[in-house]
């Protein structure tokens, strides 16, 4: 395949010197010490970390730099299942759920239907590349590691890990870093690093089957799933997103991804009082009468809306009936950076901005709307707001790109 100067190199046959070898103890270091050495470059010193692991990935065409062909996400366990959403332009957002079963694929409302062959095998080639740079075999200790003198690491997976779709993989070191890998008999070549949590992975590499290149947007080690997620059968589980208040709640942001829910959004009247009203007594008839519930707490955002997350009481698909005097909109599916703070709700906005921002920063991703804001009060009580030196739970939540 040829390849333009800003694409990934084929790997070149290399020779032991100075800088392919992951430390200079050359002789003290045997396979599984390189192989720790691997880990660590990308885990840190928690391996677990890698047991769940998220990606926001972009495919483009070779010498296409920049001009993604899908843009999506991706979800992979160590327990042998992926979960991919890709969407190309401006079409219909595609699931493939991939495990040692074979490919599912369909639309986020289903159904979901055995994918052709050509997707199976695209997909497939996706997630044993993304298993690779993860070093999961690396991980196993049944699996047999063999160190070449060229300081290539070999690493020969069991018959009997079904979980594994390929059976031999070959990484070429470079700095104590794997530089290239060859898994059975194709050569992925490395381009760039785009850091995570801790250490990083390339940033652009080269699918030969696909003939496409993966460009990783953002990764994120020690990931968090909603119940469900990698399972096709509970697909149908998931089309109202994850319900606030039954999530896990976590004092450190993770990245957590919902699908679509219905929302009406309302001009914040930014005084606690006429919150409640507006909360407790004027929408309670209309939307009764719309036959919509609650899908979550409300949530107060940074850029003066008030957002009441909604879905149909009678577990129905479709769209519900508008509530009178009220505009309900579609909200897709997002993925977004959330964390728990429990302050005052005078200084919620600093708080969360303080813990969330530099978090989506370091993963390299961008914010694609204001902050929300959740505050834990009993709605079906409440008579007024928290008063300023109450201290209370408070969800935050910010999409991301």
């Amino acid at each position: 395949m040829q390849c333009s100067q800003d694409e990934p190199k084929q790997r070149e046959p290399s020779k032991p010197n100075a800088t392919t070898r992951p430390g200079d103890q050359k002789l003290d270091l045997e396979a599984r010490d390189v192989a720790d050495l691997l880990v660590a470059a990308i885990a840190g010193p928690d391996a677990k970390s890698l047991d769940r692991v998220f990606f926001r990935i972009s495919l483009e065409k070779p010498g296409k730099t920049g001009v993604a062909l899908v843009k999506g996400s991706a979800w992979l366990s160590r327990e042998g299942k992926a979960r991919f959403s890709l969407q190309r332009g401006e079409e219909p957002i595609q699931l493939s759920f991939v495990s040692p079963a074979g490919v599912l694929r369909g639309t986020v409302n289903g159904p979901l239907a055995p994918a052709e062959e050509n997707e199976v095998q695209r997909m497939q080639e996706l997630t044993v590349l993304l298993q690779g740079l993860l070093c999961w075999d690396l991980l196993d200790p049944k699996v047999a590691l063999s160190l070449g003198e060229d300081w290539s690491l070999e690493s020969r997976i069991p018959a009997t890990q079904q979980r594994s779709a390929h059976k031999f993989v070959r990484r070429f070191t470079e700095e104590g870093r794997t530089s290239s890998l060859l898994i059975d008999d194709k050569d992925y070549a490395f381009e760039g690093k785009r850091d995570g949590l801790h250490g990083s992975l390339p940033r652009r590499v080269l699918l030969p089957l696909a003939r496409q290149t993966l460009n990783l947007e953002a990764w994120l080690s020690k990931a968090e799933f909603k119940p469900g997620l990698l399972d096709p059968k509970q697909q149908t589980r998931q089309k109202t997103g994850m319900v606030v208040g039954e999530e896990q709640e976590n004092q450190t942001p993770t990245l957590r991804e919902y699908g679509p829910i219905w929302e009406v959004a309302i001009q914040d009247p930014l005084d606690w009082e006429r919150r409640v009203q507006i909360l407790t007594q004027d929408i309670i008839q209309p939307f009764s009468d719309a036959g919509l519930g609650p899908a979550g707490l409300p949530s107060l955002t940074n850029n003066g809306k008030l957002l009441l997350h909604l879905r149909r009481r009678d577990g129905k698909e479709g769209k519900p009936r508008a509530p009178k005097g009220y505009r309900l909109e579609l909200r897709k599916s997002r993925v977004s950076a959330v964390v728990y703070v429990t302050c005052t709700w005078s200084a919620a906005e600093k708080t969360l901005l303080a813990k969330l921002e530099p978090y989506i920063q370091k993963l390299g991703l961008r914010a694609r709307g204001p902050l929300w804001m959740s505050p834990y009060i009993d709605w079906a009580t409440v008579q007024e707001g928290p008063g300023p030196k109450q201290k209370i739970r408070i969800r935050g939540e910010i999409r991301v790109r």
